[in-house]
């Protein structure tokens, strides 16, 4: 029954209108007009209050998701950090270790090994700067190299011509698997067996390869570093003056910078990892809280809608 019209009922008896019947039903009307109002405004008052504590849930909501995703995005980026830098750790390790083991360093003193390490890891990464193969991968077929007996210096002779040969077997994607499997055919070829690089297109000379077979070790070192010259030199260089080339320097460049922060968070990730845990339960208990906010406005509106329809209803 619409609002403001009078409600006209005619009961007839015997032709005339039943006076009570037609007050109780006005009376009811009225009843009913004021009833309703009182149920749209106790439903709008609590809809009002549930709307504004739902709009400040969702304000608090977004702002701890929005943290929360930022931390696992920091998180993501210092977890790839710290896998690269303890990638490097690791064949920078590898090479150290094996150049213990090298007669010729060893007579140099207890420290001539570190020393050796370090000199051939900024070789790496001069090679790095210049070319497509990148450092760490330089640095792993290097360890290797030292497997052969070779000291620092006859590693440094060579190590251009390796990553000419790397970039000429490996195009834009030698990795530090590549360099091992490089380093073998060159080591092997220092023992003798010229063979090992013949097959994957180098070519020597009855000189060279005489030398290579009967030489001493530092003549089969500058021999095989001439050979590699002739035969693939300057490939590691031309491919990095490319467009994909530059993109591979660039990579390789935010993959230096990517390992020096791994380095400095390595010590600290425990106490990084324990201190972002209660940062987290932070958020969500937050969350929480305004939660438990919405509950009684929920509550309160069906408490008052209740018995306001059943009112209504009853009459």
């Amino acid at each position: 029954m619409g609002k403001g019209r009078v409600l006209k009922t005619t009961i007839s008896l015997l032709g005339k209108v039943d006076p009570s019947l037609h007050n109780a039903l006005s009376k009811a009307q009225k009843q009913a007009e004021t009833t309703g109002k009182s149920m749209a405004k106790g439903m709008k008052n609590a809809g009002a209050a549930m709307t504004k504590t739902i709009k400040g849930f969702a304000k608090t909501a977004v702002a701890a998701f929005a943290g929360i995703s930022a931390a696992a995005r920091l998180k993501e980026f210092a977890k790839q950090c710290i896998t690269e830098a303890k990638e490097a750790i690791d064949v920078e390790t590898k090479l150290g270790t094996l150049l213990q083991n090298v007669a010729k360093i060893q007579i140099r003193g207890p420290n001539a090994a570190a020393d050796a390490a370090s000199e051939l890891i900024k070789v790496g990464d001069q090679l790095e700067r210049s070319g497509v193969v990148a450092g760490d991968v330089m640095v792993a077929g290097f360890q290797q190299l030292a497997s052969f007996q070779l000291d620092d210096v006859d590693i440094t002779t060579l190590s251009e011509g390796m990553a000419d040969l790397l970039a000429q077997t490996k195009g834009l994607n030698a990795t530090q698997s590549d360099a091992v499997s490089v380093a073998n055919m060159i080591g092997k070829v220092m023992t003798g067996s010229v063979g090992a690089l013949t097959r994957v297109g180098i070519i020597f000379d009855e000189n060279q390869e005489k030398v290579l077979k009967m030489g001493t070790a530092e003549e089969k070192v500058a021999m095989l570093a001439e050979v590699l010259k002739q035969n693939v030199g300057g490939v590691n260089k031309a491919l990095a003056e490319t467009d994909q080339g530059k993109m591979v320097i660039a990579e390789n460049a935010i993959g230096a910078v990517r390992d020096e922060i791994g380095r400095k968070l390595l010590p600290i990730v425990a106490d990084l990892a324990v201190n972002a845990v209660p940062l987290v339960e932070k958020a969500f208990d937050r969350i929480g809280q305004v939660v438990d906010k919405i509950a009684p406005h929920m509550q309160n509106m069906i408490s008052t809608a209740l018995p306001l329809a059943e009112k209504a209803f009853a009459v």
